[in-house]
């Protein structure tokens, strides 16, 4: 099976995040609700960035001071970020919600384009004969299936093929992932 790699490599391929902003629930599992609280995770990951907290904040400060503080105000005392200093409990995980929070204001951009698919349905819906010929053959036979006797529309319909439910898809659970 194919992993992500950071530090480390992880347990499973990463999900893109491009068109996450229009999903109810975040990982395979679903266990992060908003993209701010999904952003996060990946930042204290020892396999992803291995980064903690205090670390973050002193980054920010040294690179993204200007723009954070444009939009959060001030950044805490240095003085608590400084060769790994203890957070005094809000003050460093207020930035690191924050840092969450812009992170995804960013993916919330992220839109799919159009694809293949979308200009061949835009050209049947015209009646355009010559844009419907985007698709190969085959694309065109498994479409058919899709649509039709193999009944995936239950669940992959919508533009963006989800009904964002979870389902068995017989993926053999790996040790230690929920």
């Amino acid at each position: 099976m194919r992993r992500s790699r950071g530090l480390g490599e992880t347990a499973r391929k990463s999900m893109t995040v491009v068109g996450a902003a229009y999903s109810p629930f975040l990982f395979r599992d679903g266990r992060k609700d908003s993209l701010w609280a999904q952003a996060l995770g990946p930042l204290e990951n020892p396999d992803e960035h291995g980064l903690d907290r205090a670390q973050i904040v002193w980054l920010v400060g040294q690179h993204y001071r200007e723009p954070y503080e444009a939009v959060f105000g001030p950044l805490p005392d240095s003085r608590l970020t400084e060769a790994g200093l203890v957070d005094d409990g809000e003050a460093v995980t207020g930035v690191f919600v924050k840092v969450g929070k812009a992170i995804a204001a960013y993916e919330r951009q992220l839109s799919p384009g159009p694809s293949r698919f979308d200009r061949y349905v835009e050209a049947l819906l015209s009646d355009d004969e010559d844009g419907a010929a985007v698709l190969t053959p085959d694309e065109l036979a498994g479409l058919e299936l899709f649509v039709g006797e193999a009944g995936c529309t239950n669940c992959h319909n919508g533009p963006l093929f989800t009904n964002h439910d979870f389902h068995n898809t017989g993926v053999s659970a790996l040790p230690g992932l929920p």
